[in-house]
């Protein structure tokens, strides 16, 4: 049923979403709130055009089912939905646009490395932090 809210992880946190055509679409005022509480409206909505993400409407009963069950106020007029890919592409470029980086010491010479941010959400909700170049070779561990 297009109105049975349910719950995804993005990014650490727990986003509320309902399933529309086997895709998940998660609450953007909860996204904003929480995973990019830092950003300012206008740079999020400068990266949703430069990725050109596209957020729909939720329906009257979805809505309702927010409002019940305390997701967002009771006095909202409307909720914005995003799905789950555009939502990791907009947190990814906004969170990430500049990758942590990781330092180790390699004949006393400090070496910058490039690192990203893997998790994976069905095999044991695993998450890291993936070094390509610590990968020398097939058998690197």
């Amino acid at each position: 049923n297009r109105c049975d809210r349910s719950e995804t992880v993005l990014e650490n946190e727990t986003i509320s979403c309902f399933t529309v055509g086997g895709e998940k679409r998660l609450c953007l005022p909860q996204i904003l709130t929480t995973v990019l509480r830092e950003f300012s409206l206008q740079q999020i909505n400068n990266v949703c055009d430069e990725l050109q993400i596209f957020c729909s409407r939720c329906t009257h009963d979805q809505l309702e089912v927010l409002k019940e069950t305390a997701v967002i106020p009771a006095s909202a007029p409307s909720c914005g939905l995003i799905t789950k890919t555009d939502a990791e592409r907009l947190c990814a470029a906004l969170l990430y646009a500049n990758p942590p980086k990781a330092f180790i010491s390699a004949n006393a010479v400090m070496k910058q490395l490039f690192t990203f941010k893997v998790y994976h959400e069905c095999f044991g909700k695993c998450i890291g932090l993936y070094v390509p170049t610590l990968y020398s070779n097939p058998f690197a561990t």
